[in-house]
């Protein structure tokens, strides 16, 4: 798999936690989109950059980039 198939499957899967999963520990998913913010360019990076600084998040929180 290309590395930006792989870097935009992760993206979506922490996506989709932080959305439909907040009362869990959300930790792994934000580190996940820091790492597709990191190693990324273009939609995939503005798109992960964005939840990133959502305030709410699903959960309340906003998460530090």
């Amino acid at each position: 798999m290309a590395s930006i198939d792989l870097s935009t499957l992760k993206f979506w899967n922490a996506a989709l936690f932080i959305r439909r999963a907040p009362e869990r520990d959300q930790s792994i998913a934000q580190r996940v989109l820091r790492d597709v913010v990191k190693h990324s360019t273009g939609t995939l990076n503005q798109r992960a950059t964005e939840l990133m600084k959502e305030p709410n998040n699903g959960t309340g929180r906003c998460y530090p980039g």
